[in-house]
């Protein structure tokens, strides 16, 4: 055990000396101790991978969630999309905090807290459960696939896309490491397979498939048409002449759409509105200068693009929080400060776990214990 007994875990928290795998293991074992979400703040995309990969493989036996939120992997106003698997991710992760993921550990960069999302009802509202012997009236779904944003191809290769070849339906949900092929008898899904999107051919079976949407926004008529008005309202330009606006017009996502997410949604949320008052957070860095540090990266991006009349775009303020708000927001929750500066957090309860990192492993040197380690059938941590 790495707390004492007597460990008020309520409180506003400073780690002191936590190295090496310390830190996975103290969050693995406050996570025990004190179930809920546990959400752990990093400064960067490697960081978070890693620490996952860490806190992972030192839960041992322990059945805990451990979830991943990335961050796309372009920059403010970038011309680009994210990559598939990223915005793949991001709806998983979207869909399970949603529901039923309350009590789990969080991994994700700090910065994904200033980005504005989709709302719970959209996540909820238009993420839909298929199940064998259900009925299933093709047409009907088609269009409520097409709705939530997944692309009709002639080979399912992508999260995202689908194909109807007579009474089949090839289908890659958002969210899914796998393809599925659902075969139809009649007006009835008779049998689910999961394929290789590379061969075709089936690997499995399995009973149900969990869709989500495909995008983080929706591009049905009605949020087509709210773009279009937006568009009209918020920028100055002749629409004629404007690629964004006549691509949406024709039902065409251009590159870089989800920097305009705001004209898709009535109304956003971000992370904070998905999240449980009783919410744990835990600083690996110091989350304030990254906070900043991204704030700054948008503002001068907006200041560099926002003068082309042909992409015109939207003001920092529509779609991320400010790093201030944030901060203050994350000041209404129980925050765990790691290896902090002696002038930051002062009040907060100090733990200090006195880890050494240990001293190089020589193989050679260390032959017997290598040798043991060789024979072991399970894990061994020195």
């Amino acid at each position: 055990m790495l707390f004492p007994a007597q460990y008020p875990h309520s409180n506003n928290q400073n780690w002191l000396n936590l190295k090496g795998l310390g830190l996975p293991l103290a969050i693995n074992e406050f996570h025990e101790i004190h179930p809920g979400l546990l959400v752990v703040l990093t400064d960067s995309v490697h960081h978070s991978r890693v620490l996952e990969a860490e806190i992972k493989l030192c839960s041992g036996s322990q059945n805990i969630d451990v979830l991943h939120f990335p961050i796309w992997d372009t920059l403010p106003y970038d011309v680009f999309s994210p990559n598939p698997d990223i915005v793949s991710e991001r709806m998983e992760f979207l869909a399970k905090i949603s529901t039923v993921k309350q009590n789990a550990i969080v991994v994700m960069p700090a910065q994904n807290l200033m980005q504005k999302l989709p709302n719970k009802d959209f996540i909820v509202g238009r993420s839909l459960s298929l199940n064998t012997g259900d009925t299933f009236d093709l047409h009907r779904w088609r269009a409520l696939f097409e709705k939530n944003g997944y692309i009709h191809v002639n080979e399912v290769r992508e999260p995202g896309e689908f194909v109807v070849r007579g009474g089949v339906l090839d289908l890659f949900p958002m969210g899914s490491s796998d393809a599925f092929r659902i075969e139809l008898f009649d007006d009835e899904i008779e049998t689910i397979r999961i394929f290789d999107t590379d061969t075709q051919l089936t690997i499995r079976e399995t009973e149900q498939i969990q869709v989500m949407p495909a995008n983080e926004f929706p591009f049905d008529d009605k949020a087509r048409e709210l773009f279009l008005s937006r568009f009209r309202e918020w920028f100055d330009v002749d629409t004629r002449k404007n690629t964004l606006y006549q691509d949406v017009r024709k039902s065409i996502k251009f590159s870089g759409i989800e920097q305009y997410l705001p004209m898709f949604h009535q109304e956003l949320a971000d992370i904070f509105d998905y999240l449980p008052n009783d919410t744990v957070f835990v600083h690996c860095h110091q989350t304030a200068p990254v906070l900043k540090t991204w704030e700054k990266q948008i503002k001068a991006r907006y200041e560099d693009r926002r003068h082309d009349v042909q992409r015109p775009i939207l003001h920092p303020d529509q779609l991320y929080l400010n790093a201030d708000t944030t901060y203050q927001d994350l000041e209404k929750f129980q925050n765990i400060f790691v290896n902090p500066k002696s002038n930051e957090s002062k009040d907060n309860h100090v733990l200090d776990f006195n880890s050494q990192l240990p001293t190089r492993f020589n193989t050679e040197t260390h032959e017997n214990l290598a040798e043991f380690c060789n024979k072991q059938n399970h894990r061994v941590l020195i």
